[in-house]
């Protein structure tokens, strides 16, 4: 059917005009860019606040007191010196005071926030680079690890590991350093820096302060296959490279048992979750309940290339968080294995990244997670059925305990399926 004249004339006259009022926002953009700047700061706000507004899962979220919260740091934005600055002080902090886990703000990359942004001025050293550290902002690299250790009836926080060569290491920070506290600070353009008081006994209290690196290391994947014949299997981070080699080294049981140390993951991809489960559990089998706004919907597992039938120990602890507690729950409520650490993070929710204009997102939680029986894991975490935490003599003499407990576990034959 021929096409009327007046609906192609129609047509071509919203082109025309679709096209005109782009090129004239930038004409606008080029002759006021302070203005436009400033327009652009507050399209990304206004957007990041919409998102958790509409899409946030739970139906007794207080929207009220949520746009309280955006009228506090609304005036803010324009003060912004830089889009680097924008997520950081303004966004970053807004998200933090929704109070759950799941809610985060994801930078752009940076070379697309220097592409938008004026040249920096030549310093005294030259020109700075006010936005070389903003990129990677969410996935900064401390160059060590902490672990909870016993103190009589309390526990505190010790260096367990430090990375050789990193800022932390030149700093003078060694293992068994017992923490007091610890700052990050942020400096021009975002770089974020550490302070830190430690104390080792016998020694004076230490002060020390260094850059924290703005690089982005491949989540740790580790074997370890001991003289005992049980395996070590350690990985921190639910991905596909993962999962592959995860399932590559379950192909040959390990004699003794198997140990997944899981006390540094956390988390990742939902259907990575679903199949590690099925690396452990029949295909099928209820790994969690997602709550989204009053429905309900079962995780299950997936089936895998190869399951691993023989006797298992789940690591875990503080920092195992989201798919990692999840694993754990459900590992122990099929009771297909024994939990040895420490309690979970407690930070499990459902969520999902939405795009803001420019290339950053808005990670939002989009549902509760419980476990297979209902017990809601938020803010609680997961109990381990066999409490073990370092000691700070442990630590110091190269031992992991937590660790020594599940291979014990494992050769005294408390963990068989």
């Amino acid at each position: 059917m021929r096409k009327r004249p007046w609906i192609l004339a129609g047509l071509a006259v919203l082109l025309v005009a679709s096209f005109g009022a782009a090129a004239w926002k930038v004409a606008w953009a080029r002759q006021n860019p302070e203005a436009a700047r400033i327009a652009r700061y507050e399209r990304i706000f206004e957007q990041a606040w919409s998102i958790v507004d509409k899409h946030y899962y739970d139906p007794a979220f207080d929207h009220a007191r949520w746009r309280q919260i955006r009228d506090v740091y609304r005036p803010h934005v324009r003060e912004m010196p830089s889009e680097t600055m924008l997520y950081i002080n303004v966004l970053q902090n807004m998200m933090s005071r929704v109070g759950t886990s799941h809610v985060n703000i994801g930078m752009p990359p940076v070379e697309r926030i220097e592409s938008r942004e004026p040249a920096a001025a030549a310093g005294p050293d030259g020109p700075s680079k006010p936005f070389g550290c903003g990129g990677r902002y969410l996935r900064i690299d401390y160059g060590f690890d902490l672990a909870t250790v016993r103190r009589g009836a309390q526990t505190s926080l010790v260096v367990a590991d430090v990375r050789r060569g990193s800022p932390a290491e030149q700093a003078g920070l060694a293992p068994g350093d017992l923490l007091r506290k610890m700052t990050l600070a942020h400096r021009s353009g975002g770089c974020p820096h550490a302070t830190m008081a430690v104390v080792n006994p016998g020694q004076a209290p230490r002060a020390l302060a260094f850059e924290v690196e703005d690089r982005e290391n491949p989540p740790p994947r580790q074997r370890i296959d001991l003289p005992s014949g049980v395996r070590v299997l350690r990985f921190d981070k639910f991905d596909s490279i993962s999962l592959d080699w995860l399932s590559d080294n379950l192909t040959e049981a390990p004699r003794s048992g198997l140990v997944l140390d899981l006390r540094r993951n956390g988390g990742g991809k939902i259907w990575v979750e679903r199949k590690v489960a099925g690396l452990f559990l029949p295909e099928g089998v209820v790994v969690a309940r997602n709550v989204s706004r009053g429905r309900e919907r079962l995780e299950k597992t997936q089936r895998a290339s190869s399951r691993y039938d023989g006797a298992l120990v789940v690591l875990m602890g503080p920092a195992t968080g989201s798919a990692g507690e999840v694993t754990a729950a459900a590992l122990k409520h099929e009771r297909r294995a024994i939990l040895v650490g420490s309690q979970t993070a407690g930070a499990v929710l459902m969520s999902r990244n939405f795009p803001l204009p420019g290339g950053g997102s808005v990670q939002v939680a989009i549902a509760d997670v419980l476990t297979p029986d209902g017990k809601r894991l938020e803010g609680v975490g997961v109990k381990p059925d066999l409490a073990v935490l370092q000691t700070l003599d442990a630590v110091r003499a190269g031992r992991d305990l937590p660790l020594e407990a599940a291979v014990q576990a494992l050769l005294e034959g408390r963990a068989r399926p």
